[in-house]
């Protein structure tokens, strides 16, 4: 048997020993320390692509309210076109005239309407919106009626199909002249100029 204090010695040397290991053990056993992640870049974007010109345009009108009305129109459109990476929207503004023909009951022609019109709409992939202004005189029995309308439509491609407001101004209202009404609109472009298309680089933010 070992004397006491020798004893003592070789513990206290052993308990050192594990005590300066500990740290070295605690560092390899403990998880890596965590790195802050970097968002992920956002894609480039294309050029922006946009495109402009200027077109002759006809159409029909047909207006169904307590009365109808049948025309033609037409149209000097200016219109604006911006697309970004497959998607796009076009904006446009036009001025013309139009000429209708409007019945009661459809046994005979009542009046003769003819208005200057005015339209601004946008529309892109999945269709669009129009307003419609038009102002003009309804023509019947020799007198002549001032007769205004505002309408706004939803078309796909050519056709519009809407609602239209009917007043006649600073007289009553005759038959021939319908308030409320749905309203159909064709387009019918037939020539188109000025046409101009270009390139912007996109803005980076």
């Amino acid at each position: 048997m070992q004397p006491k204090p020798i004893r003592n010695r070789i513990a206290a040397a052993v308990l050192l020993g594990v005590l300066s290991d500990a740290p070295q053990a605690f560092a390899q056993a403990a998880p890596p320390a965590a790195t802050e992640a970097k968002p992920p870049a956002a894609p480039e974007e294309g050029p922006i692509q946009r495109r402009q010109s200027r077109s002759h345009v006809l159409g029909l009108r047909y207006d169904l309210g307590a009365a109808s009305s049948y025309g033609l129109g037409y149209l000097h459109v200016h219109d604006t076109s911006t697309v970004r990476s497959h998607a796009g929207v076009t904006t446009y503004v036009g001025y013309g005239i139009e000429g209708r023909l409007s019945t009661y009951d459809h046994s005979r022609v009542d009046a003769a309407i003819v208005s200057a019109a005015g339209r601004i709409g946008a529309w892109g992939h999945g269709g669009g919106l129009s307003i419609e202004l038009l102002a003009g005189a309804g023509i019947a029995n020799g007198r002549a009626i001032p007769v205004g309308s505002i309408g706004a439509f939803f078309g796909l491609y050519f056709l519009e199909l809407g609602y239209s407001f009917q007043v006649p101004i600073a007289s009553e209202r005759p038959e021939w002249c319908a308030s409320h009404q749905f309203s159909v609109r064709i387009h019918m472009p037939f020539y188109q100029y000025a046409l101009r298309q270009w390139e912007e680089p996109a803005v980076r933010r």
